[in-house]
């Protein structure tokens, strides 16, 4: 499978678009296309020369996020050096476009990403460690996405 990044102008876009956006995020049907076309944006994304093994997340909610953490690390092991693995245009390329006909696998999407997604390809995930790394997980004007009660708001689309 051939790996892509999103530019670094559409995840500006859609960053300071999640209000926005919020009704596509939580539609089933696909938007990225139509919306960076919108935008005069058409290649939204780029290849970065990198293949992984074909992988696929499972479905479920927050108790699938461990396994797919794991799915994740053995796809992209020895792919990706630490400066790659932590750039968020990968994951939000995953996330928006690789992974978003897959929900609710793309639920897992939001735990991994960029914290846990960072261990995951530098060293085998542990729970202790992929929880800590959602607990610190990335911030979205400035709300968190996680607390310890789970989930509290979601760009990522669910079903």
């Amino acid at each position: 499978m051939k790996i892509y990044f999103m530019k670094q102008k559409a995840l500006d876009s859609l960053q300071a678009e999640v209000a926005d956006n919020l009704n596509k995020y939580q539609s089933s049907s696909f938007w990225m296309d139509e919306h960076f076309i919108n935008q005069n944006m058409p290649k939204y994304y780029f290849d970065t020369g990198i293949e992984v093994a074909d992988y696929q997340l499972i479905s479920g909610g927050p108790e699938t996020d461990f396994q797919n953490a794991k799915i994740v690390f053995e796809a992209f092991k020895n792919k990706l050096n630490p400066v790659q693995a932590s750039d968020l245009r990968l994951w939000a390329y995953l996330a928006h476009v690789q992974h978003n006909g897959e929900s609710p696998a793309t639920a897992g999407m939001d735990a991994i990403i960029p914290a846990a997604i960072v261990i995951a390809t530098t060293a085998a995930p542990t729970d202790a460690l992929t929880r800590a790394a959602i607990r610190n997980a990335t911030k979205i004007n400035g709300r968190p996405l996680f607390s310890s009660a789970g989930p509290m708001m979601s760009p990522i689309p669910q079903s």
